[in-house]
């Protein structure tokens, strides 16, 4: 996609898989780059960081190599978990002096933190149709631990004011 000629402040690449594109960004706009870190999951597993995660091509392991040489040229980092922005720091020198955790955007209709444990995380939402539900957005893949979100969903069931929610795997 061709852009417009004109003078930007910065970029904003919404997906670190897209860093490929940070150097030819700046070079031909000279402006700040600011990445979106969602996770590291294919970059850990294509350097063998993650032993139960299955086995990346070659190619892969090349495409990731290319991204993570990439994000070095970037500027700044938006990851949307601590756990995000730790493998950031392990994975890219002097990420931690131009990197900051900003969650996802959500709507809760209750603060019901205390009321969770174990650091599980639950995003509530009556947007799916009247009634209450907990949304869960994500593969069945083995590292979206879908095991624990049940889990967690079983404890959560037992407190009064969630005992008629559902959850909604997507």
């Amino acid at each position: 996609m061709a852009l417009p000629n004109s003078s930007y402040n910065i970029f904003h690449i919404i997906d670190h898989s897209n860093s490929v594109y940070i150097n030819k960004l700046k070079k031909k706009y000279r402006t700040k780059i600011l990445v979106t870190c969602h996770d590291f999951i294919a970059i850990k597993s294509a350097l063998k960081k993650i032993p139960e995660s299955t086995k990346t091509s070659i190619l892969g392991r090349n495409l990731q190599k290319w991204i993570l040489n990439s994000i070095y040229s970037s500027d700044f980092f938006a990851c949307d978990s601590m756990q995000t922005e730790n493998d950031l720091i392990n994975l890219v020198s002097r990420a931690e002096i131009k990197s900051k955790v900003i969650h996802l955007g959500t709507e809760l209709s209750r603060n019901y933190d205390n009321q969770c444990s174990n650091n599980n995380q639950f995003f509530l939402s009556n947007k799916i149709s009247v009634g209450n539900y907990i949304l869960h957005v994500g593969s069945a893949a083995w590292y979206k631990n879908r095991k624990s979100v049940i889990a967690s969903f079983t404890r959560l069931k037992k407190i009064e004011a969630f005992k008629n929610f559902q959850l909604v795997l997507v």
